[in-house]
């Protein structure tokens, strides 16, 4: 808890300090980080896995594997590459158990300084009463369906009965002679008004939905029928995203969903691979929760250090003044390659290099090539008669 309480605290200070924007497009998702089966108190969940490929006979099997650790639930601002909130459970925790939490969290981190605009996840976080509060809340959600849902089914049927939006972006692959043109094309149509999620709504899924009084929440569609990974991938399902934003330009929606993936790359991957959030000090619970706050802590403050740094430096760009601190970092970084000699009263100040010249020194430039600079130019270059 107190963790938590640290956490919270410090990213309401990087509010108060404008590293938001006021208006946050947020995402939304959830990570495991996997332990021994000796963690104590570590949670276990069952999972189906492609066997080695030294196990494999005749085509891919899924097999069960049961696997041990804990669970991380983010809300992320990709603007500023900031954590907004953060849970810790275990791994056999459902997304959806902790989504409205993490939300609230964030909003109350967020404070007056910023408000939570959009939010983007998974579809592992589609959850009737968790939307339906977004919707309420004034938020805006971006979320992909299953396959198997009825307005799923729907929204395919009514493609065609809507305009289309097309979009076109050339960019360049390969290098040299082997650089060639690729046209990106995406296609996505908008529909508005679906009345077959009866999930949608406060009490969520039920019989409820059976009764004859039932009315459904209306909700809105973007079908996507033609984009990149669809191009590389012909064979799979079509994405349908599920908004209660208007779909009248309906690559908006596809955008915002869009960059939900860089919370992938851009915080769960980076926290595994470059920060090591999964090799904690101890094989406990406790030392698990502990490392995984405080990592996340230790990159938000990094990000935002970052940022402070180059809005100071963008500051100086423009010949305002930013502080004695930054001053006199300033001066160090200008007189560091320099050295000062003191000759009784007297005293000059030389470049680094032009002390082992004088010395008679051989001097080598970064490529290793021999300097051409003699004594005697460093001596005329500081007035020195030579007669």
């Amino acid at each position: 808890m107190a963790l938590e309480c640290f956490f919270n605290k410090v990213i309401r200070i990087l509010a108060a300090k404008s590293f938001f924007p006021k208006n946050v497009h947020a995402l939304l998702d959830a990570s495991e980080i996997q332990s021994t089966q000796r963690c104590e108190g570590c949670g276990c969940v069952t999972k189906e896995k492609a066997p080695p490929l030294r196990l494999r006979k005749g085509r891919i099997r899924k097999v069960a594997e049961r696997v041990f650790g804990f669970k991380i639930w983010v809300m992320w601002d990709s603007h500023s590459t900031l954590p907004i909130a953060m849970r810790f459970t275990t791994i056999e925790v459902h997304d959806t158990q902790l989504a409205r939490e993490v939300v609230e969290q964030a909003i109350a981190n967020l404070g007056n300084f910023a408000r939570i605009a959009s939010l983007a996840c998974d579809r592992g976080f589609i959850d009737g009463p968790f939307l339906w509060w977004l919707n309420t809340e004034g938020i805006i959600f971006y979320i992909p369906s299953r396959t198997n849902m009825e307005v799923y089914k729907d929204a395919l049927s009514l493609v065609g009965s809507n305009t289309c939006q097309i979009r076109e972006r050339k960019r360049s692959t390969g290098y040299g002679k082997n650089k060639i043109i690729v046209t990106d094309r995406w296609e996505v149509t908008g529909i508005t008004g679906l009345t077959s999620a009866g999930f949608y709504g406060e009490s969520g899924s039920g019989s409820h939905e059976n009764h004859h009084g039932f009315v459904p929440n209306p909700i809105n569609a973007v079908v996507v029928l033609y984009d990149p990974y669809k191009k590389n991938n012909p064979d799979s399902d079509t994405l349908v995203i599920l908004t209660n934003a208007p779909v009248d330009t309906p690559l908006n929606a596809y955008d915002a969903y869009d960059d939900r993936s860089t919370i992938e790359n851009g915080l769960f991957r980076e926290a595994k691979q470059s920060w090591f959030i999964e090799r904690p000090a101890r094989n406990t619970a406790s030392a698990f929760r502990a490392h995984a706050y405080l990592t996340i802590i230790t990159m938000a403050l990094t990000t935002a250090f970052r940022a402070w740094m180059d809005s100071q430096d963008k500051l100086e760009e423009q010949d305002k003044e930013t502080g004695i601190r930054k001053f006199r970092e300033k001066v160090r970084q200008e007189n560091g390659n320099k050295l000062i000699v003191f000759d009784e009263d007297r005293y000059a100040i030389f470049e680094t290099y032009e002390i082992f010249i004088l010395c008679g020194r051989t001097v080598l430039k970064p490529r290793g090539v021999p300097e051409t600079i003699t004594k005697e130019d460093i001596l005329r270059k500081y007035g020195v008669s030579l007669e």
